[in-house]
């Protein structure tokens, strides 16, 4: 009974592709007992050839609920093959952290496999992610997977912001003692330079 709204549109690169969500926006929903405010999202990948669609992920959403949500499109990959999206687009979770992003999501083109990359920040030129994975830095790339992958350097601390160079050859991440606001502790300023691979 709701009409669906247009939320986004992530044209592929070649102009084949487009993802896209769509939401059916928030209704009540009747249980035996008590009612629920419920909305409703698709993302899907359609082919700007012929209509066809690709329904990649849905997520069904409490309008009275706190937390992150929401289905979005991120990017996709030079090559067209992968389209990297995430199942929360706004909100934020209930949890205590110096360090929470959102989970980004790799759809493959041609296998239709949906695989979890991680949370992570893409490079200034688009084609990399750098992220944390438990107490290493990994680089991503959009099209190869992972490329390269190093320890952090300050050892028995906690993830911190990771933030690119402008021209995407180095990037500075935070380290800290304590995992909880207001008080971190020491923190731990580290660069790392990717083409050779060390720390400072």
């Amino acid at each position: 009974t709701v009409q669906p709204t247009f939320l986004a549109s992530d044209p592929s690169p070649d102009g084949k592709w487009r993802g896209g969500v769509i939401r059916y926006d928030c209704i009540n929903y009747e249980y035996p007992d008590y009612t629920e405010i419920l909305a409703y999202e698709q993302l899907k990948i359609v082919s700007l050839n012929d209509g066809a669609e690709n329904t990649i992920a849905d997520q069904l959403q409490n309008c009275g609920g706190i937390g992150g949500g929401g289905l979005a499109g991120l990017y996709w990959s030079p090559s067209n093959r992968y389209f990297y999206y995430t199942d929360w687009r706004e909100g934020f979770p209930e949890s205590c952290g110096n360090y929470i992003v959102p989970t980004i999501y790799r759809f493959d083109m041609i296998s239709k496999e949906i695989i979890t990359v991680g949370g992570g920040h893409i490079s200034p030129d688009q084609t990399k992610i750098a992220m944390w994975q438990e107490n290493e830095i990994v680089i991503w790339d959009l099209d190869e997977g992972e490329i390269a992958r190093i320890t952090g350097l300050a050892p028995n601390t906690h993830n911190g912001e990771i933030s690119w160079s402008p021209d995407g050859q180095s990037l500075v991440y935070l380290q800290t003692t304590f995992d909880c606001a207001p008080d971190y502790g020491t923190t731990y300023v580290t660069r790392l330079d990717l083409a050779e691979m060390l720390q400072t």
